[in-house]
């Protein structure tokens, strides 16, 4: 986000059928999700250089309640 304004999303103009998965960690055990930006925003113009802010949008539930989404993180790109 840039002014609070989206300006890259991984899932932009794409169609797709909701999914809900179920998986439990063992103890120690992770899950990593990635989505990599090009440098291009959502119309495939370049981002100008200055501050971004990353927002990740995951749905977290532990034993059906559901928990704090993931902090976003401000970034400079140069």
């Amino acid at each position: 986000m840039n002014n609070g304004q989206e300006v890259w999303s991984a899932f932009y103009n794409q169609l797709f059928m909701q999914v809900m998965m179920e998986h439990q960690l063992a103890p120690g055990e992770s899950m990593r999700f990635n989505a990599q930006c090009e440098g291009n925003d959502n119309q495939g113009e370049p981002l100008t250089a200055g501050s971004y802010q990353v927002v990740p949008e995951l749905v977290l539930f532990l034993d059906n309640k559901r928990l704090s989404p993931p902090a976003s993180e401000d970034i400079l790109l140069k």
